[in-house]
């Protein structure tokens, strides 16, 4: 499999800096988690569980981070955001587990998934708040129901 890399680009800001910044860095760690399982083979495997869970903690991190920003701004549909990082962090997690079992496939297929997961999080559940935190600064009133993406989109 052919390790790309993603490069950050204005796409994917979300307009608050220390949020732009946390996601350049899960993007630069996945990244380099691809990099560094760029072989099927056993020291790709040792690599990814060297790493994993350093990206894991600073994914938490971010996760709260973001989540007070949303509570500190009244962000309406916060709940339904937090699900979505508690069903990202368990997917990660229950991907890990199951990554011991025979059949499965290893690291390099796993962190390419990550990232794009990564990625998809940042243009379409992000973007959400974004847009809520655009429209205030600009006076408007927020409609919820026009921002609102099914949940179950990510879940599998």
């Amino acid at each position: 499999m052919k390790t790309d890399i993603i490069e950050w680009n204005s796409h994917y800001a979300v307009g608050i800096e220390q949020i732009d910044n946390q996601h350049r860095k899960l993007l630069d760690m996945a990244n380099n988690l691809c990099l560094g399982c760029g072989q099927e083979d056993k020291s790709a495997k040792v690599y990814f569980q060297m790493t994993i869970h350093e990206m894991i903690n600073f994914l938490k991190y971010h996760f709260s981070t973001e989540e007070q920003i949303l509570k500190n701004i009244r962000y309406p549909d916060i709940a339904a955001h937090k699900q979505q990082h508690n069903d990202f962090v368990k997917r990660i997690f229950d991907t890990v587990d199951q990554m011991e079992q025979p059949q499965q496939p290893g690291p390099q297929h796993f962190t390419h998934q990550l990232r794009n997961m990564i990625i998809i999080h940042i243009t379409l559940i992000d973007k959400k708040y974004a847009t809520y935190i655009h429209i205030l600064n600009r006076g408007m009133e927020f409609q919820k129901e026009e921002y609102s993406l099914p949940s179950e989109m990510f879940l599998g």
